[in-house]
């Protein structure tokens, strides 16, 4: 390790007390500082902060030639964000084209969806209600889709079940291959109409022609939790051979099945709907202040927080060797941890000059070492403290200093469409753990 390294990591400890550090800067300002003038860096843990909740705009949900890691599935009444809804309009397709069925008979349909057992939010002792309809409309896949938007559906439901969300495996029986195999996964398994199977199996050839001669008889279908479902959300993995829906049906004696598909070729559209109102989130929605007690941020549809440093101007003619933003988590009247544990991990975004929301640079630099070079990973705090994110935003705040973005960025769940998690944050306004940015920087003439 280099001089001017080791005394940069040394009093940067020192002050921070063991926060997130890289001896290797995101940016390449200050690396022609002697290393005595490292000795005259300047501290300061004061710079105003001001915070806010707002409600977030339509998150795409859908991007062409792509999966999601998780699509969210179910409902929840949280104390303090209100309910959350999360249902699925998906595309399936045949798993090969022109197949052979001939005289059948079916015997079960079933809707396969793999659980991403890191995904599951809410009460786990308390059952799931999911439903399944056909879809009327046609959803085109190659346009980007956003969670506010609905399509059409036919009001018979195709299926329905009550569950109870589990990381244990299923076992199953599969006839796929021709012989008896047995399939272990964890999944929640969706009982469909027969009559559904039996008009897919007898449909004419050139309906297996291509995916989209299949598509323009069967749109798909739509996953929705039920009215009476309100406590917990899950999280399917649609980006295996083994999701998709089973036609089992029979030749003669002869046991046999069918799957159709999930793609990333045709449309994933996740849709959210979040109710606020009359919950404590509600009461902080607005601008940012250095009054605001406390910050909402919530995955999927849900808000955001805004964060802003009005008086980041006075670092113009500095080199900003490092920036931690520190945010404390709160635990409010009513609130439920165990049930709803903060979010793993959050970032920081902002608008460019279009307006287009972008992660901050010091989380595009971090690439596939985000935890370990930006930070906003949850810590749990040492008794009696509350836990914490922290945050570099070295390189993005000499970016603002300088004038080339905003003051203020967003505070977000990451990614926030896969994510049902939420966290409560204090503020800037807070009496005791207020959030705090912590600079060390050097001046210049």
């Amino acid at each position: 390790m280099d001089l001017k390294c080791f005394l940069r990591q040394l009093i940067w400890a020192v002050l921070l007390s063991g926060s997130l550090y890289a001896c290797v800067d995101p940016t390449s300002a200050g690396l022609d500082l002697l290393s005595e003038d490292l000795l005259n860096l300047e501290y300061v843990d004061t710079f105003t902060v001001e915070t806010a909740t707002e409600i977030s705009e339509a998150v795409r949900t859908h991007t062409p030639n792509s999966f999601l890691k998780a699509y969210i599935l179910g409902r929840t009444e949280d104390p303090l964000f209100g309910l959350s809804e999360a249902s699925l309009y998906a595309q399936l397709i045949p798993e090969y084209l022109s197949p052979k069925f001939g005289e059948v008979i079916v015997d079960s349909v079933v809707l396969v969806l793999p659980y991403d057992t890191g995904k599951f939010y809410g009460d786990r002792a308390r059952p799931v209600s999911l439903e399944v309809y056909q879809l009327l409309d046609p959803i085109l896949s190659t346009e980007a889709h956003f969670s506010t938007e609905r399509f059409m559906y036919s009001p018979i439901p195709l299926g329905s079940t009550t569950f109870f969300p589990s990381k244990d495996s299923v076992s199953v029986l599969d006839y796929g291959s021709g012989t008896l195999d047995t399939l272990s996964f964890p999944q929640v398994r969706i009982r469909l109409s027969k009559t559904l199977g039996q008009e897919l199996l007898a449909l004419d050839t050139t309906y297996y022609t291509t995916d989209s001669a299949f598509q323009t008889f069967f749109k798909g279908i739509y996953i929705k939790p039920s009215a009476a479902s309100n406590s917990a959300l899950v999280g399917v993995n649609l980006n295996t051979t083994r999701a998709g829906m089973t036609v089992y049906y029979r030749n003669d004696t002869i046991q046999k099945q069918f799957q159709y598909q999930f793609s990333p070729y045709v449309a994933n559209v996740s849709a959210f709907q979040h109710n606020t109102s009359g919950k404590p989130v509600e009461k902080q929605i607005g601008v940012p202040s250095a009054q605001n007690a406390y910050m909402f941020v919530q995955g999927m549809g849900g808000v955001n927080g805004r964060i802003r440093f009005p008086s980041v101007g006075s670092l113009k003619n500095a080199i900003v060797n490092h920036a931690i933003l520190e945010l404390r988590v709160a635990t409010l009247p009513g609130d439920d941890p165990v049930l709803y544990p903060p979010a793993s991990t959050l970032v920081l975004y902002y608008r460019d000059k279009n307006g287009n929301l972008q992660v901050v640079k010091d989380v595009a630099f971090a690439d596939t070492e985000i935890p370990q070079k930006f930070g906003g990973t949850f810590q749990a705090g040492a008794d009696p403290e509350p836990g914490l994110y922290r945050m570099n935003l070295s390189a993005h705040l000499q970016d603002m200093a300088n004038g080339k973005v905003s003051n203020e960025m967003l505070l977000s769940l990451f990614p926030k469409t896969e994510n049902n998690s939420r966290s409560v944050l204090y503020g800037a306004g807070s009496a005791t753990y207020r959030a705090k940015l912590k600079v060390a920087f050097t001046k210049y003439k």
